[in-house]
């Protein structure tokens, strides 16, 4: 049986080589194309991945073992609308880890790369009396296998910022 996502996946990369495009390609999905049939076929067609994950147990786990200090605040140029929220949206924090995907696959079919996680602050307020919030919301996560560790983009004063514009509504550019 064929694997429609990696199929789209397999003829968009063939289409591209066929027409002889320049430059390196950035296959970029939502969850529904998160899985390991797209993910590979994009890898061994030569493309950079870069899917949004499911919240999975391992995806929670890994976003567990993120330190605090790892966590950096960015601010929108312009604020955004988060669907999942139904809040407006101009401040939030990121952070990465390695992460490796499909694991209850045989180990030759794993793929290793970074986890890049948003939560917004102000979804997880924190009590006056010290104690922190049950759990922590965070928003879109995304999968990239092969890219290096990301450094946030700073403003001049110092701040990480993400463009809106040149970003998708949820990720950091």
């Amino acid at each position: 049986m064929c694997n429609p996502a990696k199929r789209l996946v397999t003829d968009a990369l063939s289409t591209l080589k066929r027409i002889d495009a320049a430059g390196r390609v950035l296959c970029r999905a939502d969850s529904a194309f998160y899985g390991h049939a797209t993910v590979a076929s994009a890898l061994a067609g030569g493309a950079e991945v870069s899917v949004t994950v499911r919240m999975d147990p391992a995806v929670k786990r890994a976003i567990t073992r993120i330190p605090e200090t790892a966590w950096a605040t960015i601010e929108y140029t312009d604020a955004v609308f988060d669907e999942t929220t139904n809040t407006w949206v101009s401040r939030a924090e990121v952070a990465e880890i390695e992460f490796t995907a499909f694991t209850s696959r045989k180990k030759a079919a794993h793929v290793t790369g970074r986890l890049n996680v948003r939560r917004i602050p102000e979804l997880n307020p924190k009590d006056r009396q010290g104690q922190g919030t049950l759990f922590d919301a965070h928003g879109i996560t995304r999968f990239s296998p092969r890219l290096t560790p990301r450094s946030w983009t700073r403003s001049r004063r110092t701040k990480p910022t993400a463009n809106t514009r040149l970003s998708s509504r949820s990720t950091p550019t």
